[in-house]
């Protein structure tokens, strides 16, 4: 089973749907999106971007990630959460668990699933590869700004334990 269809497996579990469900919302009839899940088949990339829109994940996550396997949920001590004033919004599909995953992956996974998107033959228009190579720089720029405020967090928390 690939990473693709394992994926789908944990996002409908998680949303709590039947594949009949599912496959009703974005159109397709049950036993497509049930050869999907088994990795039988596999939708076309426009197939892949309306089910990554569908479940509110990025297709680097969606096509890279064993999401079942990052997900790691930590219970907080009272003590750890009194000294906590500090509030990160963060997309339900990062994973900030950097034991497992190193930058590097990440950005690897996310050379790979670009250039197979920009490559894919009858794939975007050279208007629209212009325009997601761009945004990748963007984002590459606010991984930057997301690292150097993660580093200053934890030196903020580490200084809040300090003082205890």
């Amino acid at each position: 089973m690939s990473i693709f269809s394992k994926n789908i497996v944990f996002l409908r579990k998680k949303r709590e749907l039947t594949q009949a469900e599912i496959a009703d919302s974005i159109g397709y009839k049950r036993t497509t999106w049930n050869n999907y899940e088994q990795g039988v088949s596999e939708p076309n990339f426009e197939g892949v971007i309306k089910i990554a829109k569908f479940f509110d994940i990025s297709l680097n996550d969606l096509l890279t990630f064993d999401l079942n396997s990052d997900v790691h949920l930590i219970k907080k001590t009272e003590s750890e959460k009194n000294i906590e004033n500090v509030h990160v919004n963060v997309h339900p599909s990062v994973h900030l668990n950097p034991e497992n995953r190193s930058k590097e992956h990440y950005l690897k996974a996310s050379e790979t699933v670009l250039n197979t998107a920009l490559n894919e033959p009858g794939g975007p228009s050279d208007n629209t590869k212009d325009q997601i190579t761009e945004l990748y720089s963007k984002i590459n720029a606010l991984e930057q700004i997301i690292a150097n405020k993660l580093a200053s967090i934890e030196e903020d928390i580490s200084k809040l334990k300090t003082k205890k």
